[in-house]
């Protein structure tokens, strides 16, 4: 049970983490060219894929409070999830091939 919860706050502080950094960036992370310091956390699936939905509840947070709406609410998060779970399955990958990684 301790872990559980553990691992639950640690989860809910790296979305929170990612929320607050893209929404505290908000004059780079919105528009036409968007540069996310947060997103270098797509890396964190390489840890372990309960990841992926962290930092994909993480995007859709500052999605809905971002300038952009609906568009930026559905196709920001989906490539978030996108490229997290394609980051898991690289780290996947090069854990099965010995001596790699």
């Amino acid at each position: 049970m301790r872990q559980n919860t553990k691992k639950l706050t640690t989860l809910g502080l790296v979305a929170a983490l990612y929320a607050v950094t893209t929404l505290a960036l908000s004059g780079i992370s919105y528009g036409p060219i968007q540069f996310r310091i947060a997103e270098v956390m797509v890396l964190l699936p390489l840890l372990g894929k309960e990841y992926i939905l962290a930092l994909t509840v993480g995007c859709f947070l500052a999605n809905v409070i971002g300038p952009y709406g609906v568009p930026d609410i559905i196709f920001g998060t989906l490539a978030t999830f996108i490229s997290t779970y394609l980051v898991y399955l690289t780290g996947k990958t090069m854990k099965n091939k010995k001596g790699i990684y």
